[in-house]
């Protein structure tokens, strides 16, 4: 009789293995992590068919139904990596005598990051900015996207502005005004739905 199968389908788990394997495998425990190619997830039927016999799972975001654990006759425990439990039938789980756990905190700082990401995205409203932009601009190269984002183009232009006005401080700082003025305008051409002008200091949100 061979050794009770533990099925790794989880892609983050999987990546973490090799620091665990052994562990696991010292227990009596035969691990099995198979491969997820591009996909993110497992069927059921798909589980029952790479892991038959399975006594444990550390799962991802698989499906895992009532076609699941009725088929699965010697599971006794599902570890569903991260917090998401939606996945889960657990009223199968119980019937089945399957004790189910989840991992909390392991995703806490990369949620956290996400969520202030998508706050400052919303309270900006980046990807509406960038959507016009698009509209009116096209799609751009990444060799045209990247110079546009590093000081080195602000520097260049305020070169290139002084040049034009000489070095005085009162002449570069006045020829600022006519260029800055025509920008704003173009911006609000470009961007009718948002309440101003969204450029760096600014604060922009759609117009209800």
């Amino acid at each position: 009789m061979g050794k009770p199968l533990v099925l790794v389908t989880c892609r983050q788990m999987q990546v973490e293995l090799p620091h665990h394997r052994e562990r696991i495998e010292n227990l009596g425990f035969e691990v099995l992590a198979p491969d997820l190619g591009a996909r993110q997830q497992f069927t059921a039927a798909e589980l029952l068919e790479r892991g038959p016999g399975m006594v444990g799972i550390i799962a991802g975001d698989d499906e895992l139904d009532r076609e699941f654990f009725e088929g699965a006759d010697n599971l006794r425990v599902l570890i569903r990596w991260g917090i998401g439990m939606d996945s889960v039938d657990h009223d199968a789980a119980r019937e089945h005598r399957v004790t189910v756990r989840n991992t909390p905190g392991v995703f806490g700082y990369e949620v956290a990051d996400s969520a202030f990401a998508y706050i400052l995205n919303l309270a900006r409203g980046h990807l509406a900015i960038d959507s016009a932009v698009r509209r009116v601009n096209g799609p751009k190269s990444r060799a045209q996207r990247w110079p546009a984002l590093g000081s080195e183009s602000w520097g260049s232009a305020r070169s290139d502005a002084k040049s034009l006005c000489g070095e005085r401080d009162s002449a570069w700082k006045s020829s600022l005004s006519t260029p800055w003025s025509n920008q704003a305008r173009t911006e609000r051409q470009w961007f009718p739905s948002m309440s101003c002008s969204p450029r760096a200091g600014s604060s922009c949100s759609p117009v209800r």
